[in-house]
């Protein structure tokens, strides 16, 4: 531990005080001409919590007591948004962390709003949690009596259309025929669509704005293909496909 310099040290017998020193540049107090009986002894220093103990004196003796000193706790606060709305997300879990050791919680409020107070002083992460939501991490360092502030933009998870369906259009030429497939989904569930990805066998061949929940595949050689549809938010997330097989 490090020495504490200036920290008073005062001696009280019963409730009255009767001598008091600070510590010098390495920590060290000397307090002298005490009379032999019992005293209570308190350490303390701006940013410390207190430390007491109760000392005995023996006339002609030196009596030690050192006191180590914990750090007052500090805290972490902010305010949790939607990244695509810029509205708070309430009812978000963070969590401050110790590598694998939980430290302290709290759950955003309707303002998005949280406080995880009572930390030591040290170095954290806060990690923000919130059901259709991609989880943040921050690296923190909490100071003693401290108030750090740490905000955190939250990106919507991007979800897939609930259901697809398909068919194929047959176009009978004198000596051949056309195969169109069309396609259509249901619009995803997710936040701020802003597009929709379509694969055929695997390939994207378009993107279609968010209005737009059918696509027609014109001029196909062959009556069987595979169709993905993934739905794109306003950053840039990209969901799971919804595929169908048409033919």
């Amino acid at each position: 531990m490090n020495p504490i310099p200036g920290a008073s040290v005062t001696v009280y017998s019963g409730m009255q005080q009767v001598a008091t020193a600070l510590t010098d540049g390495n920590g060290d107090y000397r307090i002298e001409n005490l009379a032999p009986g019992s005293y209570t002894v308190v350490a303390a220093a701006p940013g410390f919590q207190p430390g007491t103990a109760t000392v005995s004196i023996t006339a002609g003796m030196d009596t030690e007591q050192n006191f180590q000193l914990e750090e007052e706790p500090g805290s972490v606060f902010g305010t949790v948004t939607n990244g695509c709305t810029n509205q708070p997300v309430s009812g978000a879990l963070v969590l401050v962390t110790d590598g694998d050791t939980l430290l302290g919680f709290d759950v955003t409020d309707n303002s998005g709003n949280y406080i995880v107070g009572d930390l030591p002083p040290g170095d954290y992460t806060v990690t923000v949690i919130k059901q259709d939501f991609i989880s943040a991490s921050k690296s923190v360092t909490i100071t003693s009596l401290g108030n750090t502030q740490f905000n955190f933009v939250l990106t919507p998870i991007a979800f897939p259309p609930e259901s697809i369906k398909g068919e194929v259009i047959e176009n009978r030429y004198l000596t051949q025929t056309e195969y169109v497939h069309k396609i259509c989904w249901t619009p995803s569930p997710g936040e701020c669509v802003v597009s929709y990805q379509i694969f055929r066998n695997g390939e994207l061949i378009v993107t279609v704005p968010a209005d737009q929940l059918k696509y027609l595949d014109r001029c196909r050689s062959k009556k069987e293909d595979s169709y993905s549809v993934r739905a794109v938010n306003a950053l840039g997330e990209v969901s799971a496909p919804i595929t169908i097989t048409v033919g």
